[in-house]
């Protein structure tokens, strides 16, 4: 295994399990794609997006997206599907594989010939600005992903902390604009980072403008506590090539 994904998985069982908690979840796949090759690779995947959308209708997903890297870290694609529990999202994820692996295998060896390093994680919805069955779906031009590694010992401290400090500044940003939604996220299974916030924007440089402005107003001792229970982060900015 190549040291990137090692790096990526080396914190894996880091986190205990969430599963027990309520949903929804979030399936999410971070590649890392050729830049000859990824245009080839995003243009056969389009003829899944009409199957994807007739799985939401059916009720057996709640939302997908489809991102591309504007900035950041080494991820340079990213796919997810929402469901309202694990069951329904693990579900989903493998009559999914079997039916791109039937209909869609176009799409399936493009990918697979650019984008040749990937990492899946599983995310659990937290706290959010919008309910939570909207989670994932329409999706702004811009999402600001803030991917951090928090210490297990810690991460209900964090999350009580998010919701009683940073939650109203963000709703703050909601309401002049600056951002369309908020999201906290939970690591339940996957690579080295244990919560992820989400910030939907109208640019990449709103986007940069709203990640600096996420600590606003914060308590200094909260932010304090809070860094030093969440001492690293990746930022990436993604452009939102399609969601539902």
């Amino acid at each position: 295994m190549n040291r990137f994904l090692l790096a990526l998985l080396a914190l894996t069982l880091a986190a205990p399990a969430l599963a027990q908690d309520s949903g929804p979840f979030v399936y999410a796949s971070y590649s890392v794609c050729e830049p000859a090759t990824v245009a080839a690779a995003d243009a056969a995947r389009t003829g899944l997006n009409a199957a994807l959308d007739a799985h939401v209708a059916a009720g057996r997903i709640s939302a997908w997206g489809a991102m591309a890297h504007h900035s950041g870290g080494a991820w340079t694609r990213a796919t997810y599907h929402v469901a309202p529990t694990l069951a329904a999202l693990m579900t989903f994820q493998d009559t999914w594989q079997a039916e791109v692996g039937r209909d869609h295998a176009a799409a399936r060896t493009a990918n697979r010939t650019s984008c040749t390093q990937h990492v899946d994680y599983i995310w659990r919805l937290v706290a959010s600005s919008a309910p939570p069955a909207e989670a994932g779906g329409d999706r702004a031009p811009f999402g600001g992903s803030t991917y951090m590694q928090c210490g297990s010992g810690g991460l209900a401290r964090a999350d009580a902390l998010f919701r009683e400090h940073f939650a109203a500044n963000l709703d703050a940003m909601l309401r002049d604009g600056a951002i369309s939604r908020w999201t906290w996220q939970a690591h339940v299974m996957g690579g080295a980072f244990t919560r992820m916030l989400v910030l939907d924007t109208a640019s990449a440089l709103a986007t940069v403008q709203a990640m600096g402005r996420v600590g606003d107003g914060v308590n200094a001792a909260a932010l304090a506590e809070f860094n030093t229970l969440c001492p690293t982060h990746q930022d990436y900015i993604w452009a939102v090539a399609s969601s539902r």
